[in-house]
C-alpha cells in the first residue's frame, strides 16, 4: 500500500549552467554517469535559442532548444552532450537520471 508520504511532492529546483558562446562546451564538465539519460531544459528568462549536440555542435548542426524547452535523451554519460548559443547569458537546467 502507498503510504501519504508517497503523496507528499516536493518541488525540484536544478541549478542552471552557462551556455557558452564561442565554442561548444559539454554541459556538465565532467564525466557524469547517468542510469538512463538526462534531461535537459533552457529556462523561459532565456532570450536567444540554444543548441544541444555532440562535441564540435554549431547552430548550424545542433538540435534547437527556445526558451521554455526541454528535451530529453538517453544515454550513459551526460558530459557526451555539449551546448552552444549565438547569445551571451543563456542557461540550462539538467536533470541526469
Amino acid at each position: 500500500m502507498i503510504g501519504p508520504d508517497f503523496l507528499h511532492v516536493t518541488p525540484l529546483s536544478l541549478p542552471e549552467v552557462s551556455v557558452p558562446t564561442g565554442t561548444a562546451a559539454a554541459i556538465t564538465g565532467t564525466a557524469t554517469r547517468a542510469s538512463t539519460g538526462i534531461l535537459i531544459q533552457a529556462p523561459a528568462s532565456n532570450t536567444a535559442d540554444v543548441y544541444i549536440g555532440a562535441a564540435g555542435v554549431t547552430a548550424s548542426t545542433g538540435v534547437i532548444l527556445i526558451p521554455g524547452g526541454s528535451i530529453s535523451i538517453e544515454l550513459a554519460d551526460a558530459s557526451k552532450v555539449y551546448a552552444i548559443s549565438g547569445s551571451a547569458n543563456q542557461k540550462l537546467r539538467v536533470l541526469v537520471v
